[in-house]
């Protein structure tokens, strides 16, 4: 919530669209039960098309959460409504492309007559210094559509349950990473209804968050063969507003004014 919605209080982050609204569902239900299926239901009616769902979870083995009973076809629900899911690739270090269910199928497989895609972008986590390589506990693989930073990311800390303004400079793995990527699906959300009066649809932020002309790379390591599938692009904001959305420097004070003066120091450079 820190990374993707903060306000600017004057003492610790600014998230990177704090004019957006947000909500949560919660994975247990009132009786203390953990349901993630209802909790995806009800996330699913709340919100519309062009609105952006993260999704904070990961499967027991440290994989997609799609590869559960019943989150692909939610997910999939999802995407088809125009609700653009953002779905960490987990924290399992281990390439997705070999991953099989329980009937030897290659699901997360690109490549694969057996792929499936729900149509939630899929993240994966880098090092914070650069050339940004995969970090080594994110999964990898060709379903991988874009990353962010795995480590070393200021947000809100959740360790204490006594304050209520504590901070951590901490956050990491595919979960600060999707949170990250969040981010800048809702300002290009915000910013293509701004300026061309509507969304984008989910497969539409997708493949512009994901395009490698208009992203960075990341740098895989020396092991890692040419070629092989690794985490995709960190998206590059300033590339997708001037190259995909045609907008010039001089909607900086109009961007200020609607997302926040961090996200415009972010557009500027």
């Amino acid at each position: 919530m820190g990374v993707v919605v903060a306000v600017d209080n004057q003492k610790g982050g600014v998230g990177i669209a704090p004019h957006a609204s947000a909500r949560v569902a919660s994975e247990y239900d009132q009786q203390g039960k953990f349901d993630r299926v209802n909790a995806l239901l009800a996330s699913i009616h709340a919100l519309a098309f062009g609105d952006v769902l993260l999704l904070e979870m990961q499967s027991g083995a440290n994989e997609p959460v799609e590869v559960e009973v019943g989150m692909f076809d939610l997910i999939r629900l999802a995407t088809a409504l125009g609700i653009a899911v953002v779905e960490p690739a987990g924290n399992g270090s281990k390439p997705l492309d070999a991953w099989k269910d329980t009937n030897g199928r290659l699901l997360l497989n690109r490549r694969s007559n057996d792929f499936r895609d729900s149509g939630a972008i899929m993240v994966g986590s880098c090092k914070s210094t650069t050339p940004h390589m995969p970090a080594k506990t994110s999964t990898t693989g060709s379903r991988v559509d874009c990353y962010a930073w795995g480590e070393n990311v200021d947000t809100c800390s959740t360790d204490s349950t006594a304050a209520k303004s504590d901070y951590t400079n901490s956050f990491g793995g595919t979960s600060s990473a999707s949170a990250i990527i969040a981010g800048a699906a809702l300002v290009l959300q915000g910013v293509a209804e701004a300026s061309l009066k509507r969304r984008f649809s989910a497969c539409q932020v997708r493949a512009i968050l994901s395009d490698p002309t208009l992203g960075t790379p990341a740098q895989n390591p020396p092991e890692v063969m040419i070629g092989e599938p690794g985490i995709g692009v960190m998206p590059d904001l300033k590339a997708i507003l001037s190259k995909k959305l045609k907008l010039a420097p001089d909607l900086c004070p109009r961007f200020r004014r609607r997302f926040g003066r961090s996200a415009c120091r972010g557009y500027q450079r």
